[in-house]
């Protein structure tokens, strides 16, 4: 729209001496355009009787303005230069007109250019003016979506794409703001469907991180997605976390913890209590989205080699203690010692025998005392299960509580 509102002066002032210059030489009064009395007597027929060579270069001698006879020179003279003063008005009134002409073509081709060009704005982006009075800006196309800013009847405002129905429009205001509108309420310089398809229309926003909250009293934070990996920490109850991943099945989910840093900690716990052989299968935690719902940033881990699984970790005296062995030795028999920092020897607390398939499952009750009859007194305790023969040792923790 800026180089249009440059060009109207000029355009108005050519245009307005092309029209004076064109009233000028159709005028029909014009002195100049008419012949004069030598002029027409010059160029009439002559009917006279041609009666000698003589008589012939005399009657010529007028319309040969340039050479006229010696005896006619006088009178020729006169019909020459007059002659040559109209041939002289005639070819400048040509010049006008052709100069006038070029002029109004360019009159016309401009004011056709100006016409027929779509009107763009300072960055070259096509525009259009708002129809209705306040016109939402909205984050998205659909009135779904959050409004922006709002925009009066009038406003121009820049194009920049369009959703694949051509009925919203991004748009960007003079301020930079950039946002969607309904196509309907603009009166645009070019075709909305003509403006590039913006796919993607909006970002789409960036995802809530998943959260969690450990309600187990304690859970061994893993370096791998199984319980062979080696324990980095040990969560406590209310420990907030990040919920980052899961294996493909679903049995164990990459976390978060804090300054405790990342690692893996089983989806479900199996908690048996007296008189529940089977146990029950529960959630060490609590998740903002369901576990499926992560993304699968591992794959599922077959178990594999000897495994211990104890169906809680935080115990007071007398609590019962679950112990689920598997991947031991078939037909082995199997112990578990209770130990800690300050008596390494322990003491057996549960013995059984391995099945075909390398299982058994062991239990106990936690004892309040060492053999010795010192009580029990250390807030952490180590439960070391294996074969009676030393082929196997898997060690566990346990958080003892008074």
């Amino acid at each position: 729209m800026t180089p249009l509102l440059f060009a109207l002066p000029l355009l108005g002032v050519i245009a307005l001496f092309t029209a004076l210059g064109l009233i000028t030489l159709m005028d029909p009064h014009d002195p100049a355009l008419q012949p004069g009395p030598d002029t027409r007597a010059a160029l009439a027929p002559r009917r006279a009787k041609v009666r000698s060579f003589r008589h012939v270069k005399a009657w010529c001698a007028p319309t040969l303005s340039l050479y006229p006879t010696s005896r006619s020179r006088s009178r020729g003279s006169a019909h020459a230069l007059h002659l040559k003063e109209r041939m002289s008005a005639m070819h400048s009134h040509t010049t006008v007109r052709w100069l006038s002409a070029f002029l109004l073509a360019l009159v016309l081709g401009g004011a056709l250019a100006f016409s027929v060009a779509p009107a763009r704005a300072a960055d070259g982006l096509p525009t259009a003016t708002v129809t209705t009075g306040r016109l939402n800006v909205r984050t998205g196309p659909g009135v779904s979506y959050t409004v922006v800013t709002r925009i009066d009847e009038g406003q121009s405002v820049s194009l920049l794409a369009r959703n694949t129905a051509a009925s919203w429009v991004k748009i960007r205001l003079a301020n930079g703001i950039e946002g969607w509108v309904n196509a309907s309420y603009l009166r645009a310089s070019v075709l909305i469907a003509d403006l590039p398809v913006n796919g993607s229309t909006t970002p789409a926003p960036t995802p809530v991180p998943a959260t969690g909250t450990i309600t187990a009293a304690k859970l061994d934070l893993r370096s791998g997605p199984s319980a062979q990996n080696s324990v980095v920490a040990v969560l406590s109850q209310g420990q907030a976390l990040t919920l980052l991943g899961r294996t493909a099945d679903s049995a164990w989910v990459k976390v978060r913890a804090g300054s405790l840093g990342e690692g893996w900690i089983p989806a479900q716990v199996t908690v048996r209590l007296p008189g529940d052989e089977n146990g029950t299968a529960t959630a060490p935690f609590t998740a903002s989205v369901a576990v499926s719902a992560l993304p699968v940033v591992a794959a599922s881990v077959a178990p594999s080699g000897p495994r211990v699984s104890l169906s809680g970790v935080n115990v007071r005296p007398a609590t019962p203690v679950y112990i689920t062995v598997a991947g031991f030795p078939a037909n082995r028999d199997v112990a578990a010692v209770l130990t800690s920092r300050n008596v390494p020897a322990g003491f057996v607390v549960a013995t059984g025998r391995t099945d075909a398939s390398g299982s058994v499952q062991l239990f106990f009750r936690q004892p309040d005392m060492w053999p010795s009859g010192a009580a029990i007194n250390e807030a952490s305790l180590s439960l070391a299960v294996g074969t009676t023969d030393g082929a196997v040792l898997v060690w566990s923790g346990l958080a003892y509580r008074q």
